[in-house]
């Protein structure tokens, strides 16, 4: 995220660059620093050598793709770019550097480039062997990127609702919360009449809009149980909610714990929640003093 804003991005391969920056290899030598430096002016890009300009011209002589290595390791050596996709493959494999590296130097003075070039480019390439993109790689994920920044701007209750159902686990759920209520994105309570087995968007009375909890956040009942519970909204009453779906008593009091039940009005009164899991034990004959785990929200995996 820190690179984004220091980058300012404006066209879609902006994004390409960035995510692809933001990798073992081109970190190794500090190209994030170099590339942020000559975008925004601080300083002339830097080819090291002008056969390396047509090469290096579009990332601002800073190496980023795969594809700049291999192009590199063709221009030193002469070796075509097939065989330069093998020795930037096998970049990776300690043993194998040494060998590599004197094959470059030698071949890159018969070609004419001054050793002191060689010096200067060959750190950059051998650490491309830490892991790098290529740019259709980097490009795949900026798609989904960009995308993303756009949902996220124009429709964020609906962009947030998606994120929290397919839970991609890189961020915990809490985060995506916190980061709802600073967007203004109401996110509304469980409610068996409401909530579906993903999250919803839903219209409130202020014009906003929110995105209601869905019922697999509720870590009280089977999948088999949330999916009656969708089958048979909306509920006229407490009784036809248990009359038909036939919860069991655990699930009976998770929901009513959580205050999700058709059962609103009484479980906003003082004690109404007791009141209602009361009757429930009293119902299955059950006594008032047998312990059950209520339910709660799932935790993000």
């Amino acid at each position: 995220m820190e690179l984004v804003g220091k980058l300012q991005p404006e066209v879609f391969n902006d994004l390409t660059v960035e995510i692809s920056l933001f990798r073992p290899g081109p970190m190794q030598n500090n190209m994030p620093l170099h590339y942020l430096q000559a975008r925004h002016g601080e300083v002339a890009p830097d080819f090291l050598h002008p056969r390396f300009e047509l090469i290096l011209r579009e990332t601002r002589g800073v190496v980023i793709f795969h594809e700049r290595v291999m192009r590199l390791l063709d221009e030193l050596t002469g070796c075509g770019l097939g065989r330069a996709d093998v020795l930037r493959r096998h970049l990776g494999k300690p043993g194998d550097l040494p060998r590599i590296e004197a094959f470059v130097r030698e071949r890159a003075l018969e070609r004419g480039f001054p050793p002191v070039v060689v010096s200067q480019i060959w750190p950059v390439l051998a650490g491309f062997g830490s892991f790098g993109f290529a740019k259709a790689h980097g490009a795949a994920f900026a798609l989904p990127t960009s995308q993303s920044a756009w949902l996220k701007a124009h429709h964020p209750a609906e962009f947030l609702a998606g994120l929290l159902t397919h839970d991609p686990g890189m961020w915990p759920k809490d985060l995506i919360v916190a980061e709802a209520r600073l967007l203004g994105v109401p996110v509304l309570a469980l409610d068996v009449q409401r909530s579906a087995l993903g999250y919803q968007v839903e219209e409130l009375v202020d014009g906003r809009r929110g995105s209601r909890l869905a019922l697999p956040e509720w870590a009280g009942g089977t999948e088999a149980e949330r999916a009656r519970i969708v089958q048979h909204q909306p509920f006229t009453s407490l009784q036809d909610f248990q009359g038909r779906l036939r919860p069991k008593r655990r699930t009976f009091e998770a929901l009513a714990r959580l205050g999700v039940t058709p059962a609103s009005r009484l479980q906003n009164l003082p004690g109404g929640t007791e009141v209602l899991i009361a009757g429930v034990r009293r119902a299955s004959n059950t006594p008032p003093d047998a312990q059950w785990p209520p339910g709660g929200l799932r935790q993000s995996r």
